[in-house]
């Protein structure tokens, strides 16, 4: 059942949570975002579109495949040094 489809896409989620990751990231640092989901391949493309590759490695039967992003420079925040 899809109680919000027609109120708000994947793309706008997807937008928000990598809006809100790039905050934690400019008061926290780190480079990298991962990720884990069930290997249905519209979702392995759709994260594809986001910049999201799949680890490399010999998955279960029924483990999650794990995604990772590195942040590249134009993607951090620069919030200026505080200190």
């Amino acid at each position: 059942m899809h109680l919000y489809k027609e109120q708000i896409t994947g793309e706008e989620v997807m937008q928000y949570c990598l809006s809100t990751i790039l905050d934690g990231q400019a008061r926290l640092g780190g480079r990298i975002i991962m990720l884990e989901c069930r290997h249905i391949k519209s979702l392995i493309d759709f994260y594809d579109k986001f910049g999201f590759k799949k680890l490399e490695k010999d998955y279960g039967k029924n483990e999650l495949f794990q995604l990772f992003r590195i942040l590249q420079e134009n993607d951090l925040i620069d919030y200026g040094n505080d200190n």
